[in-house]
Formats: C-alpha cells, sequence, structure tokens
C-alpha cells in the first residue's frame, strides 16, 4: 500500500493517474500545483511523486526539490512533453527514478511507478544491509573473543566507526552492581564523564 502524489494541474490528467494507480493497490492523492503538494506532504508522508514538470507557479523540479528537504527518502517520476528531453534527463540528475511523455499509455504509468518503487525498495534494502555489516563483525568477535576487556574494545571501536562520534565510553556495573565504572573509551576523554556516572546510578 505504498502511498503516491499525483502534482499536474491538467484536472484530468490526475483523474487518469489516480484510477489507474488505484486500480493497482496504491494509495493515492493528488493536488493540481506545487504549493498544495508541499504543504501535503509536510502533513503526510509519500512514498511517490508523480509530477507534472511545468505547472503555473512551481515547475515540477522545484516542487521535488522542496519537498526532498524534508522527505529525502522520497523517489519520483517526472511527467514531460514531447520534445522536452534534456528537462527529462535533469530530473533523472536531480533524484528521479524514471519518467513519462505525454500522451502516455496506463501501461507506461504502471511501470514507471512500479520501477521507481522497486529501485527505492531495493536501495532501501541495501542500506539495510549494509548497516548489519558491522553487527555481522561483531557478532562474530563475539563468538571467538574469550578476554572481555578486548571484547569491550572492540565494541567501542565500531560504534565510534559508525556513529561518526569522537569520542566514546562504555561504562557498566561493577559486580556488586553499585558503581559505573569506564571498562574501554576511545578518542579524548570526556569531561564530565564521571560525574554522568554517578548521575545515572542516582
Amino acid at each position: 500500500m505504498e502511498r503516491v502524489l499525483v502534482i499536474d494541474d491538467e484536472l484530468s490528467v490526475r483523474e487518469l493517474c489516480r484510477r489507474a494507480l488505484e486500480a493497482e493497490g496504491y494509495q493515492v492523492k493528488s493536488v493540481s500545483n506545487g504549493r498544495q503538494a508541499i504543504e501535503l506532504a509536510k502533513e503526510e508522508p509519500f512514498d511517490l511523486l508523480l509530477v507534472d514538470i511545468r505547472m503555473p507557479g512551481l515547475s515540477g523540479l522545484e516542487t521535488f526539490q522542496a519537498i526532498k528537504k524534508f522527505s529525502p527518502d522520497v523517489t519520483g517520476v517526472v511527467i514531460t512533453g514531447y520534445g522536452s528531453m534534456e528537462v527529462a534527463i535533469e530530473a533523472l540528475y536531480l533524484g528521479f527514478s524514471g519518467f513519462i511523455t505525454k500522451p502516455f499509455e496506463i501501461d507506461e504509468l504502471i511501470t514507471a511507478v512500479g520501477e521507481a518503487l522497486e529501485k527505492k525498495r531495493l536501495d532501501r534494502e541495501n542500506a539495510r544491509l549494509r548497516a548489519l555489516i558491522p553487527l555481522f563483525e561483531l557478532g562474530r568477535t563475539f563468538m571467538t573473543t574469550l578476554d572481555l576487556d578486548d571484547l569491550l574494545k572492540q565494541v567501542v571501536r565500531t560504534v565510534k566507526q559508525e556513529t561518526g562520534a569522537d569520542a566514546i565510553s562504555l561504562m557498566l556495573l561493577d559486580k556488586d552492581g553499585r558503581e559505573l565504572d569506564v571498562r574501554a573509551s576511545l578518542g579524548p576523554p570526556q569531561p564530565g564523564a564521571e560525574e554522568f556516572a554517578n548521575w545515572v546510578l542516582e
């Protein structure tokens, strides 16, 4: 049930797209200009923008860029007229995943939207897998390291690498469960670390 926002100043085009995409199982909303699109996208998330390039006021490219600023995960398909291939190419550079030219067939519309959303799904899955690699490496360390200090140092190194933090400290409770002890750290000493440990215990 991916969500699609159709942005076109022609009512007939909006209705055609809405009916065709809803028949494919998408949740679809439509607006007639870029300003309306931006306001609606601020209120609710969309997976894909289907945008006409030429509209009164904000162009399709400007609208897409504005929405991308606060919804970077959204993808787009641009609608363009014949003779506007330069603009279509520019749209691809700006992050659109595809384009269709007017007049278009329903099959062309469905294919373009489907391919754009599939690419988005693959990109998201690849990002998820990349994020899991450090956890996999850490898991291997858990299985092969018997020394607790070495294990904790590896945890700190991994966290620092993945977060980009300047410094990392790992604090554990002592054997009696009463005091926090810095067991592993990486980077310059952080002022107030001891006070922080006391505050946590309180």
